[in-house]
């Protein structure tokens, strides 16, 4: 085994570790050095998708939710989400303009060094609490129970 083979192995084994050790029980799937889990956050019920991007030296965070933006609402969404990506340091959110889903990420660049469990559970747990503060909004927004304008007022307050 080459170097950069180890070096994705150790990464991919030192993620799962974590995981384990947090009480996940993640999907593994291991051709494309990813892990997916369901997670219950405080204010919402999500999917947790992590990747190893091996030729990059990057670990991805992906946090989904059952969100889905009808087309009819797509530029709804696009304003709040633009809004509240303003100002985030290192999380961020991305919505597909053709199904609608709304996504959470975060990403690391390890290239030069080993990634620890302590870069694995910084990324992990900073996209959580975004997309778990954040993510509420969106649905208050789509239901049209407030406007973008209270949600945001809200959040900021």
């Amino acid at each position: 085994m080459n170097y950069e083979n180890k070096k994705d192995s150790d990464a991919f084994k030192i993620l799962k570790q974590f995981l384990y050790e947090e009480g996940w029980e993640p999907e593994i799937i291991e051709d494309k050095k990813a892990c997916r889990l369901n997670c219950n956050l405080e204010n919402i019920s999500v999917v947790l998708y992590t990747r190893i991007l091996s030729d990059l030296d990057q670990f991805i965070v992906y946090v989904t939710s059952s969100i889905s933006v009808p087309k009819e609402q797509l530029n709804i969404a696009a304003e709040y989400l633009h809004r509240v990506n303003y100002g985030l340091r290192v999380a961020s959110f991305e919505m597909n303009y053709e199904d609608g889903e709304v996504r959470c990420k975060g990403c690391i660049d390890f290239e030069g060094d080993v990634l620890s469990k302590i870069y694995i559970r910084n990324i992990i747990y900073l996209v959580l609490k975004t997309a778990d503060y954040y993510f509420p909004g969106l649905a208050i927004v789509l239901q049209e129970l407030k406007t973008i304008d209270e949600v945001i007022a809200e959040l900021q307050a």
